[in-house]
């Protein structure tokens, strides 16, 4: 189950971040964090061929 911003909007806890290990062409390896925004499944022929599509809002964790 996800949860997006729009569901977590008013309420105590909220449960859908998002982090994603990255690496890039350099020595440097940077994570992306972010907000989930929207979720989209789509679905192939049956069941069993399933694709999830995610909305982020991601933050710029490289200036600090």
């Amino acid at each position: 189950m996800f949860h997006t911003k729009k569901y977590g909007y008013g309420r105590k806890t909220y449960n859908g971040g998002v982090c994603v290990k990255g690496s890039t062409c350099s020595e440097f390896e940077i994570d992306y964090y972010g907000k989930l925004e929207e979720v989209i499944e789509l679905q192939f022929h049956s069941d069993h061929n399933k694709v999830f599509l995610f909305k982020c809002y991601w933050y710029n964790t490289t200036n600090k």
